[in-house]
C-alpha cells in the first residue's frame, strides 16, 4: 500500500476487482526511492510519515474491517 487512506481506495476499486484485493505494507520503499534519484530530503521525510502511518496495528484494523468481504 502506498496511501494511509486505504478505505477510499478500496471503496473506489471494489466495482471494477474481478479476483482480489491484496494489501501489505510496503518492503524497501526508502532503497528503492534512494535508487530510483528520489533520496531528497523532504521526498524521505514524506516516505518516513506514510511508513509510520502503516504500522502493523493499522493493517490487523484493516483486516478487521474488511474480513468478511470475499474479495478482500
Amino acid at each position: 500500500m502506498l496511501d494511509d487512506q486505504a478505505d477510499i481506495l478500496i471503496n473506489k476499486v471494489t466495482p471494477y476487482v474481478t479476483d482480489a484485493i491484496w494489501f501489505d505494507k510496503a518492503n524497501l520503499m526508502i532503497a528503492r526511492l534512494k535508487m530510483n534519484g528520489h533520496g531528497d530530503k523532504e521526498m524521505m521525510e514524506r516516505t518516513r510519515q506514510l511508513m509510520d502511518s502503516l504500522s502493523d496495528g493499522y493493517i490487523l484494523d484493516l483486516y478487521s474491517r474488511y474480513k468478511v468481504n470475499p474479495r478482500i
